[in-house]
């Protein structure tokens, strides 16, 4: 796959006859001394750029558009194919490639948002909380000018990330 950020261990697993053990240390070896990075459980080389090509590479940036364009009320699978054109087995395909490459951040289920979108989300949370002190979660969705459907879910990927911490309804930073 030419947009592939790397190879997962499995896979490596299967292309070297080496035991478990032994590419265990390899890999870990060649991590150490930067030869080989790992990003969200795939290895490459530290300079590998993953390149999209041809018809994928303008449908990875018409995608890639319309979700940051969105910002905090990202479309559905349906509503990317209609403003694109694009058939929903690409556009499944390629939002799978996207999130991989962390340009889109699946927050809960089919909900996902662009990843600059996520972290200004992040920004505007931490300097309301760092004024405020918490946060309660209704207030989120005012916070982002978006609905509830969208706001929860951010919100609780945050706390995942460990930016914030709930208590009931009220979110404080971790």
């Amino acid at each position: 796959m030419p947009a592939s950020v790397g190879i997962s261990l499995e896979q490596l697993r299967e292309r070297l006859p080496l035991e478990r053990p032994v590419l265990d240390y390899v890999l870990a070896t060649m991590k150490a001394e930067g030869r080989l990075s790992e990003r969200n459980a795939l290895w490459a080389s530290p300079d590998h750029a993953a390149v999209f090509a041809g018809a994928d590479a303008d449908h990875v940036e018409a995608i890639d558009r319309l979700f940051r364009e969105a910002k905090y009320r990202p479309p559905g699978i349906e509503e990317v194919c209609a403003k694109t054109g694009i058939k929903p087995s690409d556009v499944q395909r390629l939002i799978k490639m996207l999130v991989q490459h962390e340009r889109l951040v699946r927050v809960e289920g089919d909900i996902l948002f662009h990843r600059e979108a996520v972290d200004a989300a992040r920004e505007a949370l931490v300097a309301f909380m760092r004024k405020e002190g918490c946060l309660e979660s209704v207030k989120f969705k005012y916070l982002l000018d978006t609905s509830r459907r969208f706001a929860i879910p951010l919100l609780d990927y945050l706390d995942t990330l460990g930016i914030t911490r709930r208590d009931g309804h009220t979110r404080y930073l971790k």
